[in-house]
């Protein structure tokens, strides 16, 4: 009789802790979280890039950030980064010499499968989630110019 409640007490917590981490994170593939979608709606432009990060990426990973340094001014660009390293935003910014704002998200956490990822988005609408791996930064301009061109006439 003991053996069947400590079972049932048991799976009571497993399935209460990953309902509990379900209901407390988003997938970054069902939808762009509404603080992402204020800061670019003061922007007024086509397409946005969010670019989420943390201190703890692997170096080879952020040679994109040159590249994204170099679209900022034309192309808004915004650094996502976990509650968590906010504080630290400052160290980062000159760690990996990053130009573009950074930025954390209030409430639910906005978790991509991979880190560090890349979103284009227009509006609410999620044009592309690109995974980012060393040596992506060569390809990364053209992609990102076709990637705009669709937003353009999905607008």
């Amino acid at each position: 009789m003991k053996k069947w409640v400590r079972l049932i007490v048991a799976m009571t917590f497993i399935i209460g802790g990953s309902l509990f981490l379900k209901l407390s994170r988003t997938n970054i593939l069902t939808r762009l979280p509404h603080d992402l979608v204020e800061l670019n709606a003061r922007r007024n432009s086509e397409m946005a890039l969010y670019f989420f990060f943390s201190k703890d990426t692997c170096v080879p990973c952020l040679d994109v950030i040159e590249v994204l340094n170099k679209l900022y001014p034309d192309t808004p660009v915004w650094g996502v980064l976990p509650r968590r390293e906010l504080p630290e935003e400052s160290e980062i910014r000159r760690r990996f010499d990053v130009v573009f704002p950074a930025t954390a998200l209030r409430g639910r956490s906005f978790v991509p499968f991979f880190s560090p990822t890349l979103v284009g988005a227009v509006g609410k609408n999620i044009l592309f989630v690109l995974p980012i791996s060393h040596g992506l930064k060569n390809i990364l301009p053209d992609y990102l110019e076709a990637m705009k061109t669709k937003g353009l006439l999905l607008r």
